[in-house]
């Protein structure tokens, strides 16, 4: 019995959502969030009050770092 190669749920990507633009809005946006998760890591550290919820902020910089390291080796392979 043959395996069916073609997949009906895998379509084509649409032409924009690989192209340099994109990727450096994404960088851009990333770049956002990592300043404002470190800017909540410095809130979380100078108040008491919030270092017990510190985490959140910081999950924020490692995502957001690493999805940025992601965006930008994807775009330097483009060049």
């Amino acid at each position: 019995m043959q395996i069916n190669k073609r997949h009906l749920f895998r379509s084509e990507a649409p032409p924009w959502y690989r192209s340099a633009p994109i990727y450096l809005l994404a960088a851009l946006v990333l770049a956002a969030l990592i300043v404002l998760g470190s800017i909540g890591v410095q809130v979380a550290i100078r108040q008491p009050v919030y270092r017990d919820f510190m985490w959140v902020p910081l999950l924020l910089v490692l995502c957001s770092g690493y999805l940025f390291i992601a965006v930008c080796l994807r775009l330097a392979r483009r060049k």
